[in-house]
């Protein structure tokens, strides 16, 4: 079905001498042999009238061909962090349980208070090792810090089986030094020591 593809170079408006055209960049467009629709982006190349730059807008064309036919080229996501949310809030904490639900709820809304995005991109691995370091900064534990991640993680690759996400960015969770060790309860007394004994 790929091989069906056939991207060109199109222009849209005329371009005039002395006016400006409708768009500044030469624009490529493939039909999609599955749906019918067709699929516009621009070359990034601007258009002069001159042969250099149409053969430049052709170069990118071909190379958006070449992608689309080897499956390599991934559309940029658009959904926004608002329908994510009640989509994985829907489609999934609604049939876990309410402890999980109210964790998961929890970790949003401190994502939103710290990072605030408007689409689901805008979650990339800079911001999230951000966000971890904000999580400090307010004095969180690192297993809440490593939870918060947990449930992240999990949420993104969702995205990306449901197609609403191109790539799920690396997560850095925190770890332990070696060596370091945890404290697990309390050091006892001499006074405990000695009943012992």
């Amino acid at each position: 079905m790929n091989d069906q593809i056939k991207v060109s170079v199109v222009e849209f408006g005329k371009l005039a001498t002395g006016n400006k055209p409708k768009r500044r960049f030469y624009q490529m467009q493939y039909r999609d042999p599955i749906t019918g629709r067709k699929k516009t982006r621009s070359t990034e190349v601007e258009r002069t009238g001159r042969k250099r730059e149409r053969d430049a807008a052709e170069k990118a064309a071909g190379k958006w061909e070449s992608e689309l036919r080897e499956g390599r080229y991934v559309a940029p996501c658009r959904i926004t962090w608002a329908d994510f949310r009640e989509r994985y809030e829907d489609e999934v904490l609604a049939s876990l349980a309410a402890t999980t639900d109210r964790k998961v709820s929890g970790v949003f809304n401190v994502i939103e208070k710290h990072l605030n995005p408007t689409k689901l991109a805008d979650l990339t691995a800079a911001r999230l090792s951000a966000y971890q370091a904000k999580l400090r900064e307010d004095g969180a534990a690192e297993n809440t810090i490593k939870g918060h991640l947990a449930h992240l993680g999990a949420a993104l690759n969702w995205a990306k089986r449901m197609g609403l996400l191109a790539k799920v960015p690396t997560i850095d969770r925190p770890r332990r030094a070696k060596g370091s060790k945890v404290m697990k309860g309390r050091p006892i007394s001499g006074e405990e020591f000695d009943r012992l004994l």
